[in-house]
């Protein structure tokens, strides 16, 4: 069957509705055959109208899920490609990924993370992923902070996970509520600029930024200046992520220096 589907996509963008209509067909012959082939042409490309139009054809008939959970069907990249295409046909594509979770090894849950990353609609898997904010690993206790945050958008939230003891998870529910700018949320920055992990430390300075307030600019200089080259290479991060012209001078300086982590 590779040979007739090949041909079905690569005429599908002159005759979208017949190409259309052939694919439903072939679909509706072999589907186990149709759905092995399908999944091998989308791993080689995704750069056709035709292509896009199998994706959407495999989400409507809800046969996207198990695909994306498996590395030996898609790279991770690749995964959130299809996904986000995916997600347009099939809306609740995000929530079928995040029911998933709890049968999953870590590694394929981190996978189905950083595709909800991308496609996760509103607060509609926050329920599915609190669970992980408990769990042994804390890669997916750091990641589902992130989601959960950037979906609720809660300074209350914040204040909470900023008592947590892994500071990957404080660093990223600070990076969840970057640009908030409701009352509570700069106070919670203060703080965590004074904490003793780096990460946690400039992921605030940089939500200070970019709520307009300048008292991270001294600070970060600070840092990289410092002869810690771990320090230095936070301050290089976070001054990149600001995207501010002023840390210009001081990037390009680092940059030569010898310390390969900076």
């Amino acid at each position: 069957m590779d040979e007739p589907l090949k041909e079905i996509l690569d005429r599908y963008a002159e005759d979208p509705t017949g190409a259309d209509h052939s694919l439903r067909g072939l679909f509706s012959g072999d589907r186990q055959q149709f759905l092995s082939d399908a999944l091998a042409l989308l791993r080689q490309s995704l750069d056709s109208p035709g292509h896009e139009a199998l994706v959407r054809l495999l989400a409507e008939k809800d046969l996207l899920t198990g695909p994306l959970c498996d590395p030996s069907i898609f790279p991770r990249e690749r995964a959130i490609q299809v996904a986000r295409l995916g997600a347009r046909a099939q809306p609740m594509l995000d929530a079928k990924l995040a029911r998933q979770l709890p049968e999953l090894e870590p590694e394929v849950a981190e996978r189905v993370l950083a595709i909800l990353d991308v496609i996760a609609e509103g607060q509609r898997v926050v329920p599915m992923l609190r669970y992980l904010l408990r769990d042994t690993n804390p890669r997916l206790r750091s990641k589902a902070a992130l989601l959960i945050g950037r979906a609720i958008r809660n300074p209350d939230w914040l204040e909470q996970q900023l008592r947590e003891a892994d500071p990957r998870v404080r660093a990223n529910a600070i990076q969840a509520l970057w640009g908030l700018d409701v009352p509570g949320v700069k106070s919670q920055l203060y703080l965590a600029v004074k904490d003793h992990n780096l990460r946690v430390a400039v992921n605030a300075l940089v939500g200070l930024y970019k709520l307009g307030d300048v008292v991270c600019l001294p600070r970060l200089h600070q840092l990289a200046a410092s002869p810690a080259p771990a320090a230095r290479a936070a301050a290089a991060w976070a001054m990149g992520e600001t995207g501010d012209a002023r840390f210009l001078p001081r990037l390009r300086a680092m940059d030569r220096e010898p310390a390969g982590q900076v």
